[in-house]
């Protein structure tokens, strides 16, 4: 089985196999579009921009044949649902047979879960994309999610760009923060942290990819903040200006603190699972459920 993503920087290509009765995900393919700064900066997905995704789309069909996997379809996320030319897109994906679902920031919420967890109960689960973010756990008998259109690039420009410290920016963006997800749930058993390489490979100093399945303990975090708060305006800027992705680390530090705070965990679960996993999951799902 395969899931694309459509997403506001990137298009990916994921396989799953069920292996030994346990499904087993793999990412196969990335291709960065940047479709998020065409809306950004006009609005809409240019001419240009659908002949790449159309290029994308070709070499990703014949990647599914390649390794004998049927597409199940693709999700697209805050890009083409704020694309002032939503039809195009679809006339792009239709050329190939891509059945391609816009989803909002709570459904995107709860595939992160289902990539996350394979389904499993009791856990919390945040995804941090550069221009929106969601959270969802299951506590009980169902998911719960929330979501906002504020990203880490768009938290990045908000907050940070413009702060003279990192105490001024850390304080507008936890109120901000606090206002999207005020009424976390606990009770959760675990915290796993989607798109957290990056920011564990700063903590950690290490390589991000040296972090998948490591734990990033609260302390740890607040640790690197305290240091980062202490700094003057001008080694606070400069430390932004220098860090590789450091926009993204930056808001990352913050928005994981506040939910480990929150949620009472004691550490985040550093996780490399992609989005499109979790319509493969809830594919597999769905389909054990019909056919019981």
């Amino acid at each position: 089985m395969a899931a694309i993503d459509i997403g506001s920087r990137n298009v990916k290509l994921v396989v799953g196999d069920l292996v030994d009765r346990s499904l087993v995900t793999r990412f196969v393919e990335k291709t960065p579009l940047e479709l998020g700064e065409d809306v950004a900066a006009h609005g809409m997905i240019r001419k240009p921009k659908l002949a790449e995704l159309r290029d994308v789309l070709a070499t990703y069909r014949a990647r599914c044949a390649e390794l004998d996997a049927s597409l199940i379809g693709a999700i697209a996320t805050s890009a083409v649902r704020n694309t002032q030319n939503r039809l195009d897109v679809f006339a792009v994906t239709d050329e190939f047979d891509v059945a391609m679902e816009i989803i909002e920031g709570d459904r995107e919420a709860v595939l992160g879960y289902y990539a996350a967890t394979g389904g499993a109960e009791n856990a919390l689960v945040s995804d941090l994309g550069s221009r929106s973010c969601g959270i969802a756990w299951h506590v009980g008998e169902r998911i719960e999610t929330r979501s906002t259109e504020l990203g880490h690039a768009t938290a990045y420009r908000r907050f940070f760009h413009e702060a003279d410290t990192w105490v001024e920016a850390e304080t507008a963006y936890r109120s901000r923060l606090a206002q999207c997800f005020g009424d976390l749930a606990s009770g959760t058993d675990r915290y796993i942290a989607l798109t957290g390489k990056t920011l564990a490979g700063f903590v950690f100093g290490c390589d991000k990819d040296d972090t998948v399945g490591a734990r990033l303990s609260a302390s740890r975090l607040r640790a690197k903040i305290e240091e980062i708060r202490a700094l003057s305006s001008a080694d606070f800027k400069s430390l932004l200006a220098r860090t590789p992705k450091g926009a993204k680390i930056a808001s990352a530090m913050v928005f994981v603190d506040y939910l480990l705070e929150r949620s009472g965990h004691v550490e985040a679960q550093i996780q490399d699972t992609e989005l499109p996993a979790g319509l493969i999951v809830e594919h597999i799902r769905n389909t054990l459920s019909a056919s019981i």
